[in-house]
């Protein structure tokens, strides 16, 4: 039985998700509590197509909100008048184990879009102040592993 661990924890380990160096060592990790999510959190500025990219959300008792800013400066500190808002809901779900094998927990968001309500289903994590989800999927799956390069910083 102990083998069988043993090799089930290899297996893992060797899947393709790579977690910071702050999670590396661990193989299953359950930090996650619903409300962690409540807040604001922002993301780092991205280079876009054309300008910088931030993106700022919100988790309010089941209320979703994003603004994608867009800014001229890598810094993103120049706000550039276009910028996308969102609104909608969130529901959070059951614990999950990514392929890793860390403990996430199920996310759907629920968007109005233009008049058009647009689902979400992804997964989320968090260690200390940071906020980790799954990468975009365009089939409309939930997906089985954390997005660890666009992480999203708590907002005090």
């Amino acid at each position: 039985m102990r083998i069988l661990v043993f090799v089930s924890l290899l297996f893992l380990l060797a899947c393709d998700e790579q977690a910071p160096r702050s999670v590396e060592n661990n193989v299953v990790l359950s930090n996650v509590s619903t409300s962690d999510l409540e807040g604001m959190w922002i993301s780092a500025c991205e280079q876009g197509a054309v300008n910088y990219v931030q993106h700022h959300v919100k988790f309010d008792k089941g209320n979703y909100s994003q603004e994608v800013q867009f800014h001229p400066d890598a810094n993103c500190t120049i706000i550039d008048s276009i910028s996308s808002s969102y609104s909608g809901t969130y529901t959070i779900g059951n614990v999950v184990i990514t392929e890793r094998g860390i403990s996430a927990r199920e996310l759907d968001i629920v968007l109005n879009y233009q008049g058009d309500m647009l689902s979400f289903k992804d997964l989320y994590f968090i260690e200390g102040g940071t906020l980790y989800q799954g990468p975009p999927l365009q089939s409309g799956d939930r997906p089985t592993v954390l997005d660890w390069d666009f992480p999203y910083n708590r907002q005090f």
